[in-house]
């Protein structure tokens, strides 16, 4: 996260809108991330059922409330990026040298579909 916060940073500086949009986008994400993983801890290791109840609960409205957030967030900011990283060959072919190299070939297969290949 904090690489992210620094990248954003400088991003902004730059006043390069495609990249501080990414990096917002992604610092919510791992931000949600990081709250449902500690929930999750949580419940489990709760003793009396109420508060297991309640836990349960802060996580539905977490995860309920980040969907409407992330759909906002993702809004008209992010089709100008989209479309501009679309027409970028050389991230395209990055992507691609990434995709193929060996450490993500030895990622499991259910975690990288045969369609992302």
């Amino acid at each position: 996260m904090e690489t992210l916060a620094i990248e954003l940073a400088k991003a902004k500086v730059k006043k390069n809108k495609e990249h501080v949009t990414i990096f917002n986008l992604s610092l919510f994400i791992l931000t949600i991330e990081y709250d449902v993983s500690v929930i999750k801890f949580m419940i489990p290791f709760e003793m009396d059922i109420w508060h297991q109840r309640f836990l349960a609960r802060q996580l539905a409205v977490l995860m309920y409330e980040s969907t409407n957030d992330l759909l906002k967030l993702l809004g008209n900011d992010l089709n100008p990026v989209t479309t501009r990283l679309k027409s970028d060959h050389d991230l395209q072919s990055r992507i691609i040298e990434i995709r193929k190299s060996p450490v993500v070939a030895s990622l499991p297969t259910w975690l990288v579909s045969k369609r992302d290949l």
